[in-house]
């Protein structure tokens, strides 16, 4: 790897650090935001988040690759699978949080 490829992928690394520290400050600030007993459900919040990272995502012009998508010409970023499983995952962490004394 020459070194312009090594400075490179620092690069796109110290991105990917920072796009996913301001995601979890994002996420953290959405559930610090909830109310123990508010009205929408676990569901409707998790599509909540996970369109605040498409429109963080677009912002950033920063496009995941997905083989599902080929299939489609949905204009989202997040789609398929990979958007079941990143909903599964916010939806768990937002029940152990609502599970906290």
């Amino acid at each position: 790897m020459s070194s312009q490829e090594k400075e490179l992928a620092k690069a796109i690394e110290k991105q990917t650090v920072a796009i996913c520290t301001q995601m979890h400050l994002e996420f953290s600030a959405l559930i610090g935001a909830l109310q123990p007993k508010q009205e929408a459900s676990i569901e409707e919040l998790a599509i909540d988040v996970i369109d605040i990272f498409e429109e963080f995502l677009d912002e950033k012009e920063i496009y995941i690759v997905n083989p599902e998508k080929v299939q489609s010409d949905a204009p989202t970023n997040i789609y398929g699978t990979d958007y079941g499983k990143l909903s599964d995952q916010i939806e768990d962490a937002i029940s152990r949080w609502r599970d906290k004394p």
